[in-house]
């Protein structure tokens, strides 16, 4: 799949097109990782937040930094003080999607 940006200024009559490179791959519990993975997970209806990151951590021994659905963050470690950050992983994910699937 080719992925192309293009820029257009329009104070300056200048476009420009970007081609973002392959993403590096690191290896982690027997599975070769990158920044561009998405990861699919078979939860009960009932699931939290914090059970998902239960979930990740006990599988691949790693630890979510950011979580979103679609473009919108759920969860961002940057800002995660202690009552932002009990509040989302108390959050169902049923309640995130009106599909129920995040």
């Amino acid at each position: 799949v080719q992925c192309r940006n293009i820029f257009i200024n329009l104070a300056v009559p200048m476009a420009q097109v970007a081609e973002p490179g392959a993403p590096v791959g690191k290896e982690c519990c027997g599975h070769k990782l990158t920044e561009w993975d998405t990861w699919e997970f078979t939860l009960p209806a009932d699931s939290t937040v914090g059970l998902l990151f239960e979930k990740v951590h006990q599988q691949f021994n790693a630890v979510i930094q950011h979580l979103f659905q679609g473009q919108k963050p759920i969860y961002l470690n940057a800002i995660a003080e202690t009552e932002y950050r009990e509040k989302v992983m108390k959050q169902a994910l049923s309640d995130l999607s009106a599909n129920g699937q995040v």
